[in-house]
């Protein structure tokens, strides 16, 4: 909550600012962004360049909620979600990504999709939603 800076921040394989992973039976679990953070150069291998989380398997009723006016300036991912990455791997239900308020995603690259915020579901995935309302702003953002 509040006018937290990660900067610089440097991951292996994913989250170089931040970075949530559930292993297994993740149920009613959220991870919860607000007010006005700053986010900046950060890079990682793998995904969600600035923010990650993962899911590995059956997860359930969970959601990552990014709400406030979050920024994303120059953050970095090997494969997908330059600004924030959102991974479920296997059986999940029930599922949020909420992204609300003013949030500013600058110069946010990926590698493979998603150059300022991606949402990957491998399999056996039910009643998951992407919820983005407010006023966002997208700028320079590319994936290859």
């Amino acid at each position: 909550d509040g006018s937290n800076e990660f900067r610089n921040a440097r991951a292996g394989q994913s989250g170089g600012a931040l970075s949530v992973q559930y292993d297994k039976k993740a149920r009613g679990c959220s991870v919860n962004v607000r007010e006005s953070n700053v986010f900046k150069n950060g890079l990682s291998g793998f995904g969600g360049g600035c923010l990650s989380v993962v899911y590995n398997d059956f997860a359930t009723n969970s959601s990552a909620l990014i709400s406030g006016r979050q920024r994303f300036v120059n953050c970095k991912a090997g494969h997908a979600g330059g600004g924030v990455g959102v991974y479920h791997d296997a059986s999940s239900v029930n599922m949020t990504l909420g992204l609300s308020g003013s949030n500013y995603f600058a110069k946010c690259d990926a590698g493979t999709s998603g150059g300022s915020a991606a949402v990957i579901l491998t399999q056996n995935i039910d009643g998951y939603s992407v919820d983005v309302t407010g006023k966002n702003s997208f700028l320079s953002c590319s994936s290859n």
